[in-house]
Formats: structure tokens, C-alpha cells, sequence
């Protein structure tokens, strides 16, 4: 649709030029001479055609010139266009004009004697600029009226090119039964998920009408089956955080169990700061108060994965606390909130001098 509105607005421009130039050049014309009108848009890397003609034949033609602003469609630059009339006599000298102007690659407009004809030249070309322009206008009504009826459809197609698509992923997994004309799917799935398997199979079936019901069979094999962890949203981030390191095999013990307290303990043992551990908390608790907000929309590449992992923030903050004031730190400052340490020097024997004499003698 593009393509075609920038040639309907070329040709539009190319006609009005040549109105113009009709108008011009309609009142000055020799009728005892013939004529080669065109025009050619000018560069600074080469001369127009017309003076290389007054070069070559400065007795026998004659030139009117007019510089004239061109905008390209495609273009954002405005460039100029030079459109000459010339007078000559002769079929040489007319042989040699028109191949100079090819050589350059000007356009060449039909050029009537008569004024009368020149005027219903004019006539026809503004009205080919009238159904040009009423092309361009019915054409951005229909573009228009074409993009709003995309936009108000758009989300109902992408949800069905979603569901289909997850169809068809779900089929592709699936393998044909040839002679029974049926497809067979084999899958692994916990125990107490069995029951929901089944009636989630039944209720597909009543769902689709279908006629022929969904076959669940329990298979009996030696294979070892995949390792499967019960998540929440809590535990999901540290059974990630344990998962990138390594899968237990199955019938293991779950580490992540283990890593809800050593992980953030440890963090809290370097980071045993309880300012900085407050200010942690109170943006973990934002996250986890609007969980039901961030989750439907599209966060950044960083924030996502924090909110992912705020209960493991919560914890660390906690725990950052708890250490932070046994260090008696406070945004890098010793805040003692309770007693001094119990481990104080009670004489002087154990100051910092008798340790060092003590330790160099």
C-alpha cells in the first residue's frame, strides 16, 4: 500500500510540474520553429542538458530555462529542477538535442503548436492531479479504517494464534497409531496427580463432544523416573537457586529444603549490616504486597528477576538484621544498642602494649 502511494505521489508531482510548465512557457512560443520541452532535476556533480545544447548549437536553437523547487516523496532533502524549452530547426539538430537529453536522463513533454491544445493539455493534467489525489485520500481512509479494525481485533487474534499454537505444540509431542488411527501420548506424572490426569481427560472430552472418550492407562516400566519437586512460591526460588548447580536424582534428598536457612544465613554473615538490612526489607515487602500487580505485567530483565527471588530477599534482609546487630552495625557505623562486649580487658596486663611486649619478647 505504501509502494503505491509513493507512485501516485511521483506521478502527481511529475504532472504538476508539467502544468507548470505549460503555464510558463505558453505564452512565449515561437510557432516557426520546433520545440523539445523537458526537465531534469539538477546536481552540483553535473551540468544540465540546456547549456551543453547552446554549446553545440548556439546558430541554430534558442533556450528558455527555469530553475523549479522538487520534493521527492521518498526524499526529506528538496531538490531543484531544471525545466527548458528549446527552439531549434532542423531534424540534426534535433537528433543531437534528444540524445543529450536522454544521455542525462531528462523527461520529455509533448509540446503542442497550438494554444488551444495547450490548454486542454493543462486541462487534462490537472484532471489526472484531481484522481490522483482522490486515489491517495480514499486510499489512507482505507488504510486508516483498515489499521483500527487490526488494532480493536488484534488482541482476541493473538490470544487464538496463542491457543492454537499451544495446540499444535502439544500435538506435535504426541505419536500416531497407525492401525488404530488414534494418537498415543506416554508421559511421566506423580502419584497423587493421577486422579487429576484422569479428569482432566474426561472433562476435555465432554468439553469437545467428542464421541470416542480419552483412553488413561498406568504403565508398569524399569526406566528411572525424572526427578519432581513440589514447589510453592516460596520455596520455588531456592529450588532454582539449587537446581543451577545440579538435579538430585531420584528418591535424593532435596537440598533446597536445607538452603531456605544456610543460604541467606551465610549472605547475612557478609552483609551483617541491620540499616541496610531494613532498607532491604522494606523493598522486599513492596514486591510481595503488589505480587498480584508485577506478576500480569512485563518487568525488566533485572527487576523480573528480583521480584522472582523476593522471598529469598526477605529472608536475607531478616537474617541481615539479626547479624547486624550482633556486629552492632548501622549503615557501616558501630551502634551499640546494648552492653559493651563482655570480652573486655579488666587490667592492664591484658591492654594492647603488654600483648605486643608479650608477643615480641
Amino acid at each position: 500500500m505504501n509502494i503505491n502511494k509513493w507512485y501516485l505521489v511521483e506521478n502527481e508531482v511529475d504532472l504538476g510540474q508539467f502544468c507548470r510548465f505549460l503555464k510558463v512557457y505558453g505564452e512565449r512560443v515561437c510557432l516557426s520553429h520546433q520545440r523539445v520541452a523537458g526537465q531534469r532535476i539538477r546536481h552540483d556533480t553535473a551540468p544540465p542538458p540546456p547549456p551543453i545544447c547552446l554549446q553545440h548549437h548556439q546558430s541554430d536553437c534558442y533556450l528558455q530555462l527555469e530553475s523549479l523547487p522538487y520534493r521527492k516523496p521518498r526524499l526529506r532533502d528538496l531538490l531543484r529542477k531544471n525545466v527548458f524549452l528549446v527552439f531549434f530547426s532542423g531534424e540534426r539538430a534535433k537528433s543531437k538535442i534528444l540524445k543529450i537529453c536522454e544521455a542525462f536522463g531528462a523527461n520529455r513533454y509533448p509540446f503542442a503548436e497550438d494554444v488551444g491544445e495547450q490548454e486542454q493539455s493543462i486541462t487534462e493534467a490537472s484532471g489526472k492531479i484531481s484522481e490522483i489525489k482522490t486515489t491517495i485520500d480514499a486510499g489512507l481512509l482505507h488504510r486508516g479504517n483498515l489499521l483500527q479494525t487490526i488494532g480493536e481485533e488484534y488482541e482476541q487474534w493473538n490470544l487464538l494464534v496463542r491457543r492454537e499454537k499451544s495446540i499444535y505444540h502439544t500435538l506435535n509431542m504426541l505419536s500416531v497409531d497407525v492401525t488404530k488411527k488414534c494418537l498415543v501420548a506416554e508421559g511421566w506424572s506423580p502419584i497423587y496427580a493421577t486422579e487429576q490426569s484422569h479428569d482432566a481427560l474426561e472433562r476435555a472430552t465432554i468439553d469437545s463432544n467428542s464421541q470416542v472418550g480419552a483412553i488413561f492407562q498406568v504403565l508398569h516400566t524399569k526406566e528411572l523416573p525424572p526427578t519432581f519437586f513440589r514447589t510453592n512460591k516460596f520455596t520455588d526460588s531456592f529450588q532454582t537457586i539449587v537446581d543451577a548447580y545440579g538435579v538430585a536424582k531420584y528418591q535424593e534428598a532435596n537440598p533446597g529444603v536445607y538452603t531456605i536457612v544456610t543460604f541467606p544465613f551465610l549472605f547475612a554473615v557478609m552483609f551483617g549490616d541491620w540499616g541496610h538490612g531494613i532498607c532491604l526489607l522494606l523493598a522486599t515487602l513492596v514486591l510481595i504486597f503488589k505480587e498480584k500487580k508485577y506478576s500480569t505485567q512485563k518487568l525488566g530483565d533485572i527487576i523480573e528477576m528480583t521480584f522472582e527471588g523476593r522471598y529469598v530477599i526477605l529472608l536475607m534482609s531478616l537474617f541481615s538484621i539479626y547479624t547486624g546487630l550482633i556486629y552492632n552495625e548501622f549503615f557501616s557505623v558501630p551502634f551499640e544498642l546494648f552492653s559493651p562486649s563482655v570480652y573486655v580487658c579488666r587490667d592492664a596486663s591484658c591492654g594492647f602494649l603488654a600483648t605486643k611486649n608479650s608477643l615480641i619478647f
